[in-house]
Parts: structure tokens; sequence; C-alpha cells
């Protein structure tokens, strides 16, 4: 399902929220940059990776309006390449070739695989 948004606001810190359009609980993006058709995401805390990545999926569907309120918000006129986000210190990078719900639970639970690997 698409992920419509609509902008909320911005913070001193020059991140910006993204309230997701029709979500009864309430669910906000927050965009911490973006910059060369990277928006750079940061989960908020109580977030489950299945919800989070339903919702960047949407990000990518045709019918999502998150790129083009990206562009308003921070005033460009950029091509959406794609969201990269930090999830319990594990980085993802999303494009719309692996944009998929699994892809992404599939790349975090291999990234976070491996950080536990080399903390042992």
């Amino acid at each position: 399902m698409a992920t419509l948004v609509q902008f909320e606001k911005a913070n001193s810190d020059g991140s910006k929220y993204f309230l997701v359009v029709g979500d009864e609980s309430f669910r906000y993006i927050k965009v911490k940059s973006y910059s060369y058709g990277w928006a750079n995401v940061i989960p908020l805390p109580a977030e489950y990776i299945n919800d989070f990545a339903e919702i960047i999926e949407g990000c990518f569907e045709r019918t999502s309006n998150f790129h083009k309120e990206l562009n308003k918000a921070y005033g460009k006129n950029s091509s959406f390449k794609g969201i990269e986000f930090k999830f319990n210190d594990v980085f993802i990078r999303v494009t719309k070739k692996n944009s998929s719900k699994e892809e992404i639970i599939k790349m975090y639970r291999e990234g976070a695989k491996s950080k536990n690997k080399s903390a042992d």
C-alpha cells in the first residue's frame, strides 16, 4: 500500500516530521536529512521493523507522495533515489529495487546477525 504523508513540522536540528496520512496510530516518518535524492530517516522509539519496513516499502509505490512532500519540505527538486536508516545500529539502504517489506526485513536480520557475530 502506498505511503501518503503530510509535512508536519521541522525541528531545530534540521530534521523534519512527516505524518503518515490514513494511519490511525498517528505514525510519523522522521527525516534527518535529504540530499542528492537520498532521505536519511530515523526510526522513532518503539518502532517495530515489520511496521517500519511496510511504511518504507510504501514510499516507493507509484501512488505515494513521499518524494513530492520531501522536495516541498526541503525546497528541492531532486529525483528520489532511496531511503537510508539505522535500525538498532544496523544500517540499511533501500532503493526501488530492494524496497519490498520482506527484503528490508531480510537486510535487517542479516545485518543484525553479522553485528552479533562480530561482537562475540
